[in-house]
């Protein structure tokens, strides 16, 4: 014979903070019940007898839905019934707390979750609120607290995620295995978002934080080509600049791959997320290899040379690559479009003296903050480092690759403003 079990609420619909009564009644056998009351986001699990009635507040923060549960092991059968109460919102005013009578005692009770439900609810908020921070907060002016402002907005964002996943009692267990499943995945292939991708987020951050004023200090000033004296314009053939980076030149190309594997740039620039970063990386790997082995070496008196990338490849003695200004421009920008990245000629003009540099495109700010933290990182032995670039029309940040310091984005070697022509590759 088949037990009989009711299990009854006395409301359905309640609004925040209104306490709900639960009656059941198991006949026809011996056996055990369980009651579980889940609010919505937090749970109380206790054994009951046979029959009984209880109240319990609905002590929800917004509203959603609240499920009671009673669970019946009878004659050696098992049993569970299953109450969805509605929540719908917080009234003007909420009833204090009322006694309640449970089993003949007079208590209250709060359905409270067990501490590593809460410990999964705080850690997936916080995995979500960390990748989501670096962004927000480049869309937040600085009030220049003194670091308050940016720790007063981690904490907003903190308390709005954390809100939004509370709508659902399981919204915080799916998003803390969705991120963790996300960055596990983006860490095992090397190549997408992973757990060193977020903590480099971060030191970026930092990093911009740190050293906003120079990072900032040519924003809004975009490049202005200057005249060129009319006695330096048949000096220089801008076709045949162009011509003698011959980046696709198996030469070139194998010589700029080969750089890319040098340590530490092949490691950094694997985890980069984007392609832009990576090829970034890669670039910079070029310029450590070119710089460190140039020798400035002068153009026939009266004739202007202009030597191919992969004629300067051929021709360097014991590991060096010699020529002059324009030679290394040509060598520079070709290698770095060689591994994929973008560069560009500049050439500019200063008491009547022209002189060619390559730069590298960086695109957006983003990038050019992530790229000043990278080279921090890959050339930390040099201090007192400045970050020289450009703005062109359409708001790109270019970073000048010239010879004048061991690192990319060292100080132009003429005023940043004697542009006079730029030369894509």
């Amino acid at each position: 014979m088949e037990p009989r079990i009711d299990f009854s609420v006395d409301k359905t619909e309640v609004a925040v903070g209104e306490i709900v009564e639960i009656k059941w009644r198991c006949n026809g056998g011996e056996g055990s019940t369980e009651l579980t009351i889940d609010n919505g986001f937090r749970q109380l699990t206790e054994a009951v007898g046979l029959s009984g009635c209880k109240k319990f507040r609905i002590n929800r923060a917004s509203k959603g839905e609240a499920h009671v549960t009673l669970k019946a092991a009878i004659n050696g059968k098992h049993y569970s019934r299953t109450i969805t109460i509605g929540v719908l919102g917080v009234p003007e005013s909420v009833n204090n707390a009322k006694e309640i009578e449970v089993y003949g005692e007079t208590q209250e009770q709060t359905a409270e979750s067990p501490w590593w439900r809460e410990l999964i609810f705080y850690v997936a908020t916080l995995l979500i609120t960390i990748p989501l921070f670096p962004v927000v907060y480049k869309l937040i002016p600085d009030f220049n607290w003194k670091g308050w402002d940016r720790f007063l907005e981690f904490m907003l964002l903190y308390t709005c995620v954390g809100a939004v996943l509370r709508i659902r009692w399981w919204f915080d267990l799916a998003a803390f295995a969705i991120m963790l499943t996300l960055l596990t995945i983006g860490t095992v292939k090397g190549n997408g978002y992973g757990f060193k991708q977020l903590g480099q987020d971060y030191a970026v951050y930092q990093h911009a934080r740190k050293h906003k004023k120079e990072l900032a200090k040519y924003e809004g000033k975009k490049q202005q080509n200057t005249p060129l004296p009319d006695n330096l314009l048949p000096k220089l053939p801008y076709k045949s600049i162009q011509e003698a980076a011959d980046y696709t030149h198996p030469d070139v190309r194998n010589f700029a791959v080969q750089q890319t594997t040098e340590e530490p740039f092949a490691t950094i620039g694997k985890y980069q997320y984007s392609d832009d970063m990576r090829q970034i990386v890669h670039a910079m790997s070029v310029f450590k290899t070119i710089y460190g082995n140039w020798k400035y070496v002068d153009d026939p008196r009266g004739f202007e040379y202009n030597s191919k990338a992969s004629e300067t490849i051929r021709n360097r003695s014991h590991g060096q690559f010699t020529g002059d200004c324009d030679d290394h421009a040509i060598l520079m920008a070709a290698c770095i479009q060689a591994v994929g990245a973008k560069a560009r000629i500049v050439i500019s003009c200063e008491n009547e003296i022209a002189h060619a540099y390559p730069e590298l495109y960086l695109g957006s700010k983003d990038n050019a903050e992530t790229t000043s933290y990278l080279i921090e990182k890959l050339f930390s032995q040099y201090h007192d480092r400045v970050f020289e670039y450009h703005i062109d029309d359409n708001g790109d940040y270019w970073l000048n690759m010239d010879y004048t310091a061991p690192y990319p984005g060292g100080k132009f070697l003429q005023h940043r403003d004697s542009i006079f022509h730029v030369l894509n590759i």
